[in-house]
C-alpha cells in the first residue's frame, strides 16, 4: 500500500464528517460541534494507524472550529487552559511535583465533584 493512501482516507473521512455536520447544523446549531469528527478519527486510525488518526483529529478540530464554533469562520484563541492533575494516590511532595510539571492543581481520588467543578469553573472564568 502506498504511504499516502491512509492520509487521503483520513482527509476524506473528515470531509465527509464535516459535510454531515453541515447537514445537521439546522438542528444542532452551535451544540456538539465535533460530534461527527469522532467517527472520522476512529475510521482513520483504524485504517491507517496513529499518523492518519492524528491528522484526522487535527484537521477535524480545525474544520469544526472554523465552521461550527462561534465566532464562525475564524479560529479564536480562548485563553490558557487550566491543567488539573488527577491521580489515584498522592503524597505530600506530589502536589509540588505536579505544580513544577505545569499543572495548576492536583487532586487525588476520590474526588469531590463540587471541588472539581469549582476548579473547572475557575478555568473558564
Amino acid at each position: 500500500m502506498r504511504r499516502w493512501i491512509p492520509y487521503l482516507v483520513a482527509l476524506m473521512t473528515v470531509g465527509a464528517a464535516l459535510g454531515l455536520r453541515v447537514a445537521l447544523d439546522p438542528w444542532l446549531g452551535a451544540r456538539t460541534p465535533y460530534i461527527t469528527v469522532f467517527g472520522a478519527v476512529i475510521v482513520a486510525a483504524w485504517y491507517g494507524g496513529f499518523g492518519p488518526g492524528l491528522v484526522a483529529a487535527a484537521v477535524g478540530w480545525i474544520g469544526s472550529d472554523l465552521l461550527f464554533v462561534e465566532p464562525r469562520g475564524r479560529l479564536a484563541f480562548r485563553g490558557a487552559a487550566q491543567l488539573i492533575a488527577l491521580t489515584g494516590w498522592g503524597g505530600d511532595g506530589d502536589v509540588q511535583r505536579a505544580r513544577d510539571a505545569g499543572f495548576d492543581a492536583h487532586v487525588t481520588k476520590p474526588v469531590d465533584p463540587g471541588t472539581l467543578n469549582e476548579m473547572i469553573c475557575r478555568a473558564s472564568a
